[in-house]
């Protein structure tokens, strides 16, 4: 028979804030080692994620638990939070995916996304396609295509176009002239 001390001490059980210290990601269902009270360890307890989503907390993130009939033995993780990291200054609505290295991906209020990346970002599929009504633009001091590029309109280039892997010396294409052939200045150009 339950005494009322003991449903009493199963009900303060039911929900506990704690520490995270250890991370299993190899197994199905991720387990922790978290400490929920003082000097209170318990092993192997089942972090429950959403469907789609995973992460690996760091060591001193909180935890809130949940003891299924206030039973320690029973234990799982329904939630796992970093405050040391969390982005702040998200307006009303705004959802954001992060990392404590500050990558992130803020998707705004204002319809656009923001992806922010200290490393390299990898777009990894059969085919990709971008559409855009307006434009694409890519600053970067290099821009590398390792295949054949087909371009279904016009081709504008302010700069020289060389083809030195071919053993060709670069183009400049306001000055660039051929012999016999009027250009738009009305001069014969000289052949290069």
């Amino acid at each position: 028979m339950t005494t009322f001390k003991q449903l009493s001490r199963r009900i303060r059980q039911l929900f506990t804030r704690g520490l995270i210290h250890i991370v299993d990601t190899q197994t199905l269902l991720q387990t922790m080692q978290v400490e929920l009270l003082s000097d209170e360890i318990l092993d192997g307890v089942e972090h429950l994620e959403n469907y789609g989503f995973t992460s690996c907390p760091k060591p001193g993130a909180e935890v809130v638990a949940a003891s299924v009939g206030g039973h320690r033995s029973h234990t799982v993780i329904i939630s796992a939070f970093d405050r040391r990291f969390r982005l702040k200054g998200l307006a009303e609505g705004e959802v954001a995916i992060y990392t404590d290295e500050g990558d992130k991906i803020h998707l705004k209020r204002n319809g656009s996304i923001d992806i922010s990346a200290s490393g390299r970002v990898d777009v990894i599929a059969p085919e990709v396609v971008v559409l855009a009504s307006t434009s694409v633009t890519l600053t970067a001091p290099i821009v590398n295509i390792s295949g054949d590029a087909s371009i279904g309109g016009d081709l504008s280039v302010s700069g020289a176009v060389g083809a030195a892997a071919a053993g060709i010396g670069g183009i400049d294409f306001a000055t660039h002239t051929h012999g016999g052939v009027t250009n738009g200045t009305g001069n014969t150009g000289i052949a290069q």
